[in-house]
Order: C-alpha cells, then structure tokens, then sequence
C-alpha cells in the first residue's frame, strides 16, 4: 500500500473511532501513546508501522482539538439568553413558520462558530452572506439532538443552535462575500434550472443538476419511489456526476493538457453551483488527481486518491465523520474500487462474453457496479432506513443511460440560459423526454411487490452478517471454481426469502398485534390480526424519523404492504404529518378522519392524497362501529363545532375480547362526555391522552378503565410531557406504565385465550 493511502487510511480511521467509540478523556492519552510508539517504530526501521501509529495520533489530535475550540464553548454557552454579534454565512432558508439562518457567532472559543439561528418572526429573512448583525437570541449546544447526543449539526460544522428573540440590527452589509461564492453560483444555477424547465420535471432535474432537493422532497410520491427503487444516488451530487460532466468534455474535446484544464475549471464550477458537499468534494478532490497524474507524469491510485479525499475532508471537520451523505459516498465508491473489476470478469468469463463488447456487455457492467456499491453500504443502508432495496440493479441497467443523457443535456441548457434563454428553453424542452422517462421508470419499479424488502434491523444486520460469511467462506477455505462462487448468492437469496415469510407467517397467525411505534413526540398505533392490518394515527414531532417512514419500514418490516383502515383522531402534525408519506409506502384502503376545526392545509393534502390513491374517506361526525375480520373500531366523534384539541376523535378499538381505548388528544371535558354519554367496558390497555397532559386523563377516566397497562406515547418535548400529576394517578389506580421515549416501540401480543371472555363495564 503505497505511503500517502496508508496514512489517510490510519488517520481517518482515528477520527471515526473518536467519532463512534472512544470517550474523550481516552482520546488524548491514546495519541500520546501512539505517537511515542510511532516514534519507536521509525527509530527502528519499521517505517509502515511508524507511519500508521503517527497518522492515527494526528487523528486522534485533530479531532481533540475540534472538540476543544468548538464543541466545549459552544457547551459553555448553552441555555444562554443575550445579544451575540455573528456574520450571516449563508442565504436565509424561508419557509412557511419560519426562518433558518446560518451565522458565525463572534466571540466564542478559539474563531467563530457556527450556528443555525430559527426564527419565527421574518426579521431575519432579508439577510444576506456576510452581513454583520447583533441580534437577541436563546442558545443551545448543537450537539444535543430532541434530548439526546446527536452529531448532525456538528457534522454540517453547527455548533449552537438558537432561537431568535428580537433586537435584530445590521451593523455591516455586504455587497459580496467570497466565501458564500458557492452559494451565489448555486443560487443563480438553481433559479435558471427553475425557470427553463418543465414543471413536470423540474423537482427532479434541479436535484440532478445541482443537488437541489428542495421540491424534490416536498414530492412526496416521487421522493419515495426514487428510494425504495434503489435510485437515489442519480439525485445525490457524486462521483457519477463528476464522471459525466468529464467524459462529456473529453468526448467533445479529445485527450490532451487542454482538456485536462477545462475539465479542471468545469469540476470546480460545478462543484462550487452545487453547494460544495462532501460527496461533490469528494469526487472533485478524486476526479483532479486523476487528471493531474499524467501531467506530473505520476501513476494515478484509485484507492489512494479515495483515502486521501476523505482525510481532507476529515481535516476540515472531524465530525463530518458522522455524516450519513459521506458514509454512503465513500463507501460506495470504495466498493467500486476494490470489488466491481472482479465481480465484472467473474460475470463475463461465466456468462462467455470475452469476446463481446459494447450493448452486449453493459447490463454486466452496471450489475458489476451496483453488487460492488451494495458490499460496503448494504449494512450502512439497512441500520439507517432497515431495507434492502434488491431490485436497484434493475433501475440502473434501464436507467443510468437516461441519466448520463439527461444530465448532460441538462447542464447544457441551464449553461445555455445564461447566454441564449430562447434555445435554452428549447434545449430544456428535449431534456424533459428522458427525464420523463427516468421518472416513470423509477415508479415503475418502485410498485413492484419485492423492490425493497423491509425486515426489522437487527435480523436485517443478521442476515447480512450470515451473508458476508458466506461470501468470505471460499476464500477462507480456498476454493475458487464457479460453483463456490455462485452458491453463497443463492444461499444469501433463500435465506432472505424464508426470513421475510417467516416474518409475514409470525404476525397472521391466530390473535393478533397491537403496536405503538416510537414516533417522537406523537402518536402511530398499529394493530394486526390475521391479514387485517388497521393504523391509528400517523404524526410525530422532536424526533429525527419521520413517522410516516417509520410507521411504512414497520408494516413492511411485518409483511404488511396494505392497511385495511387508517383512522386520524385529528388533523394535526403530531397526530398526521406522516400519513402521506406511509400512503406511499402502503396502500391504504380506508381513511376515517374527524372533520376539519377550520382552515387546515395538512387535511386538505391527506384529501388529495387520498384521491390520488382512489383511498375510501369516511368523515366521522357521528359515533359508528366498523369491522376489519377480528378488529372491531367503536368510533366516538366530537360534537359540531369543537375546536383544536377537543375535535379528536376517540375509538375503542377491540382485537377478540382485548380492549384498548385511545382519545387522541382530547381534553378533560371530552373524557367526562364520553363517560356520561358511553358505557365502556373495562379495557386491558389505554393510551395516554394527549402524550400525558395533565389538561387530559382525568382521574374518573382513569378509575372507570380499570385496565392494567398504561402506555404513553411521547418523545422529547418542552411541554413537560407526560406530567407527574398523571403518572402519579396512573400508579395510583395499578397501572403498570410502558413510555416510548423509554422503551422504544411497544408491542401486546393478543393470544387466543382473548377471545370469549365475559367482562364488567364501567359505571357511568
């Protein structure tokens, strides 16, 4: 291995050990002893060993010093109120509620912090890059996430986040600020992408051209299928694109200096229009030592240009180790780097194409990539997102073609937008014929039954330790012929078969599953019984999941691709905002919903979404049973008229003879309504209303139950939810009490012995 990998490797290697595993007070002792070591080492003529130990100590001293000039002021000043005198970094993000704002706080530590500064007022939206500013705010450490150590922010170079309290004043404004270049360039990329392309196909193309996933993502349906059908690396700015663009320049202008240059200047450009990620950083840092070798007559290595990129990138920030973009990046052009070569002449010399070129052998090439991509971030994928998304292959051998044209047709015409609008236009027209294509083809394989296959993560992560066993197995054992090659691919499939059957077996047999998801601060019940599958709410808040994700990886995870009803207590976000997501990643058959309070753009997007998947809505403003197989729902609506909170609607929903009431958020006096008004029977679960509010779960109700499990669906939150006075009620009258931010999802299995039992009613 040659010097320069060796040490990028070791040092890298460090920062993601710092990151992941080491505490903070090992950290600086671990790189004095290794630097000593490494010291020994070279005195000794062990010069590989000495550089690894003096590249890991480096590691470990960069992000030492991170830690100490950013993330311990920025501790320092969390929970502070005052003014703070910052620079503006970065355009205002203006949304709907509020502004977000990127700013260098002045003051703090060893240079300034960054920080991301909310605010709901709107003062702060006519900011720009380098503006000086005071202003009035309330601070956080950034490296706290909804309660928990999480280093997103600080991954993105964020170490304080705050809340914007007035008191703004611009003390310097700036006509120009070259470090905000990027910005400027990506700006005025995107609003040309904007404003030349088709509506039908501008989402995606400003994803593919720039990395703007802005109203990529606000597509719900669309940034679903380009996930589960393995496709979203095409609209995350990487390696391929910078590929792309290059092979393009070299087409048109042959190989030489010349060439070399312009590709130069356009990988740059391209970088800096594209917001200067670390996956764009990445492939420019790589795609320019590739280029540059031959000039300075050096041998370019792939993997050493690979290692070397990342220990830059890790130089500039040690926490962007933590990086779920960059993991996926390096990872997959690792696995490109050391596997696709072999897994393509494994494939060429078995299939006996040798002597085949071009069409013939594409599909092998693409299939080569896609395997070799999948051995490094197959585990990274299903610990995050818990799928494999098995038919991916599929989407690039029809797809990547489109892509290549269509990203290169497309840079041509925003380039052309800036110099002939008219032909720019009409360039954009043509390009929007494969971007069509791309898209139907991508929701095409997305609806395909076994596109992704969804399993709970940790028979997910057993299935792929067994997998790379059995990989690793002929080279242990050291047999190479075809058949030891092709066996663990066959085994690999069976066994992820019968795991997913197993799975979808477990949960139809006899009796049934009552689950109360972990969404954050909201609320997702699901509940099985045989092939019926019913879910109550879908909404959730403070929590770094989206419900409607997590509630859709569950089902799926289950084998259960359709829910028979899904009933909304109330259209709120705690209560709804996921439930067009889990319509993408289930289809729902029935929605039952109390009526709007008012205005609401949440119900009226669930009523549209609804329509799109031809979903039966049932508008509830009377009390109603409804039957799914052995799951009864008695429905009790709001009285006309009922405002926020008190226009939940409550159900008790029954798997057999188990009971379990659920209230949604509903206040004190629609509990004591629905006593005076129902005779409840005595139920062997309730939810907690209202996350735990103490302006809910009146003591009557909690007597009258009589149940013997209490959960509490509830994640971080400055409500202080659930509150004291209705745990101490629930411990009061024998509950046992189950809480998801505590225990995570909680799941009742609902035997037999449920079915026929005789019991009392509560007294009204």
């Amino acid at each position: 291995m040659r010097k320069l990998a060796l040490i990028s490797i070791s040092f890298s290697a460090a920062v993601f050990l710092c990151v992941y595993l080491l505490p903070i007070e090992a950290i600086l002792t671990a790189a004095a002893v290794l630097a000593v070591a490494g010291i020994a080492a070279t005195v000794l003529h062990r010069k590989a060993i000495g550089l690894c130990a003096l590249a890991l100590s480096a590691g470990f001293l960069c992000f030492a010093l991170r830690y100490n000039t950013a993330v311990v002021p920025a501790r320092e000043l969390d929970a502070y109120t005052g003014e703070i005198s910052a620079r503006v970094s970065a355009m205002p993000s203006v949304g709907d509620k509020y502004t977000s704002l990127d700013v260098r706080i002045d003051g703090v530590g060893a240079y300034p912090l960054g920080a991301k500064i909310y605010d709901y007022t709107g003062d702060t939206s006519v900011l720009r890059p380098g503006d000086r500013v005071t202003m009035t705010v309330k601070l956080r450490s950034a490296d706290t996430r909804y309660g928990v150590e999480d280093p997103y922010y600080n991954a993105r170079n964020i170490f304080l986040t705050g809340t914007y309290k007035g008191g703004l004043k611009i003390t310097e404004r700036k006509d120009f600020y070259l470090p905000a270049l990027p910005e400027y360039i990506h700006s005025a990329v995107s609003a040309k992408t904007e404003e030349i392309f088709p509506a039908d196909v501008r989402p995606f193309m400003k994803a593919l051209l720039i990395g703007d996933r802005s109203e990529f993502y606000a597509d719900t349906a669309l940034e679903t299928a380009f996930s589960l059908s393995g496709f979203m690396h095409v609209v995350a700015i990487s390696g391929m694109h910078i590929s792309f663009l290059v092979g393009f320049i070299l087409l048109i202008l042959g190989r030489g200096p010349r060439a070399c240059v312009v590709s130069l200047i356009i990988i740059w450009l391209f970088a800096l229009a594209s917001g200067a990620s670390p996956s764009v950083l990445r492939a420019s840092l790589m795609q320019s030592l590739l280029l540059l070798a031959p000039i300075f007559r050096r041998e370019n290595d792939t993997l050493t240009s690979l290692s070397f990129a990342l220990m830059l990138l890790l130089l500039v920030n040690p926490y962007s180790a933590a990086s779920l973009s960059l993991q996926l990046s390096f990872s997959a052009v690792a696995g490109i780097v050391l596997f696709s070569g072999r897994i393509y002449a494994f494939l060429i010399k078995l299939l006996k194409l040798e002597d085949r070129h071009g069409l013939a052998v594409y599909p092998i090439g693409v299939i080569a990539s896609s395997a070799a991509v999948f051995v490094f971030s197959a585990p990274i994928i299903a610990l995050n997102f818990g799928y494999i998304q098995v038919l991916s292959v599929l989407t690039n051998i029809f797809g990547l073609w489109a892509v290549s044209l269509c990203f290169c047709m497309g840079e041509a015409a925003v380039a052309l937008g800036f110099i002939l609008p008219g032909v720019a236009r009409a360039a954009a027209a043509l390009t929007a014929f494969p971007a069509r294509y791309i898209i139907a083809l991508v929701k095409f394989v997305a609806s395909l039954p076994l596109c992704s296959v969804y399993l709970e993560r940790k028979l997910l992560l057993i299935w792929l330790g067994l997998s790379y066993s059995l990989f690793g197995l002929p080279f242990i054992i050291g047999k190479s012929g075809r058949g030891w090659r092709l066996a663990p691919v066959f085994t690999s499939a069976l066994l992820l078969a019968a795991m997913t059957v197993g799975v979808k077996l477990h949960y139809s047999a006899p009796g049934g599953y009552i689950t109360v998801l972990d969404v954050g601060q909201g609320q997702c019940v699901t509940a099985f019984s045989r092939d019926k599958t019913v879910v109550v709410d879908c909404g959730g808040r403070s929590s770094s999941t989206d419900a409607g994700t997590a509630a859709g990886a569950y089902l799926r995870s289950c084998g259960r691709r359709q829910v028979d009803y899904l009933v909304i207590s109330h259209a709120h976000s705690d209560h709804a905002n996921g439930v067009l997501k889990l319509m993408e990643l289930a289809d729902v058959k029935n929605i039952v919903i109390s009526p709007p309070d008012g205005e609401n753009e949440l119900y009226n997007a669930i009523l549209a979404s609804a329509e799109r998947h031809a979903a039966s809505v049932t508008v509830i403003s009377e009390d109603r049973c409804i039957e799914s197989g052995n799951i009864s729902l008695r429905l009790f609506a709001p009285p006309e008229g009922e405002k926020e909170n008190a226009n939940s609607l409550m159900l008790l929903m029954s798997i057999g003879d188990y009971d379990m009431l659920l209230t949604g958020d509903s206040p004190a006096k629609s509990e004591r309504r629905l006593l005076k008004t129902t005779e409840l029977p005595e139920v062997e679960s309730y939810m907690v209303a209202h996350h735990g509010s103490k302006y809910s779960n009146t003591e009557a109700l909690i007597s009258a139950l009589g149940g013997d499990t209490a959960i509490v669906s509830v994640g971080y939150n400055t409500y202080g939810h659930p509150t004291q006075e209705v745990l101490e009620l629930l411990h009061k009258y024998g509950y046992n009490i189950y809480r998801t931010d505590i225990n995570g999802d909680i799941t009742i299995r609902i035997d037999d012995t449920w079915y026929g039992k005789t019991k009392k009613s509560s007294k009204n």
